[in-house]
C-alpha cells in the first residue's frame, strides 16, 4: 500500500496520482511529511499541490532541470488559476468560509477539535482551540466535540465558545452519563480496543452508577 492509497478512497483519484510524472518522488516526500506528525488533511493538500505543480511546469517522468523563467511562468499561471485546487476564497480560507454560512441560518455548526484523530487524541493537554476560533465568526450555534471531559465541556460552555458539547467514548462506557456529569460521578473507564467492532463487549455491558449503600441494600 503506497501513502495515496491510504490517502484517496476513490480509485480514480488514486490512478490519477499515482499516473502523474515523478510519481515516486512525491510519494517518497508525502511519507516523510507523514512520518514528521503532519495532519491528515494537510498532507491531503500537498498532494493535490503537488500534482497541480506537475501540470504548470510541464514535467515528464523523468527529473529535469527546472529555469527560472519556467518557475516564474509558473507563478503567474498560479496566480490565475481558479480551478479545484485552487482556494476559491479570499483571505484565510476557512474563516471565510464560515463567514459565508452565516448567511444561511444554520441550525447548528458541529465540529470536531483537532486534538481528535479519528477515534484517537492525539494532543494531550490542548483546549477547544477550534470552538474558540470559530465562536468569533460563526454566529450560529455550535456544538463541540472531540477531547473533551465533562470540566472542559462545562468550562467551553460557561466561557461562551459553543452552545453544546457532544460526547462519544464517554458515552459509550457510560449509559447514564448525563447523571454522572450532574452529580459529578466517576465515570467508567472506556476500552478503545471494543470500539467499532461488532460484538456486545463494550457497547451493552458498561455498568449504571450505583452507590456502595444500594448495592449493599440490594444484597440484603
Amino acid at each position: 500500500m503506497t501513502i495515496f492509497d491510504s490517502l484517496f478512497q476513490h480509485a480514480a483519484v488514486r490512478n490519477r496520482h499515482k499516473k502523474a510524472p515523478l510519481y515516486r518522488e512525491r510519494a517518497e516526500y508525502l511519507t516523510h511529511v507523514q512520518a514528521l506528525g503532519r495532519q491528515e488533511c494537510t498532507i491531503n493538500l500537498m498532494t493535490s499541490y503537488l500534482l497541480h505543480v506537475n501540470r504548470v511546469l510541464g514535467l515528464s517522468k523523468q527529473m529535469r532541470r527546472i529555469e527560472i523563467g519556467e518557475l516564474e511562468n509558473a507563478g503567474r499561471k498560479w496566480e490565475t488559476y481558479t480551478g479545484p485546487l485552487r482556494r476559491r476564497f479570499p483571505g484565510k480560507t476557512t474563516y471565510e468560509l464560515f463567514m459565508q454560512l452565516n448567511r444561511f441560518g444554520l441550525a447548528y455548526l458541529h465540529i470536531i477539535e483537532p486534538r481528535i484523530k479519528g477515534n484517537v487524541l492525539i494532543s494531550e493537554g490542548q483546549g477547544h482551540v477550534a470552538a474558540a476560533r470559530l465562536r468569533k465568526i460563526f454566529t450560529g450555534k455550535i456544538i463541540a466535540a472531540g477531547g473533551f471531559e465533562p470540566d472542559t465541556a462545562e468550562a467551553a460552555v460557561r466561557e461562551g465558545d459553543a452552545d453544546l458539547v457532544a460526547f462519544g467514548r464517554h458515552f459509550v462506557a457510560n449509559p447514564d452519563l448525563p447523571k454522572r456529569i450532574r452529580l459529578g460521578l466517576p465515570l467508567n473507564a472506556y476500552d478503545r480496543d471494543t470500539f467499532y467492532t461488532f460484538e456486545a463487549r463494550g457497547y451493552t455491558d458498561y455498568p449504571f452508577y450505583k452507590r456502595r449503600s444500594e448495592s449493599v441494600a440490594s444484597t440484603l
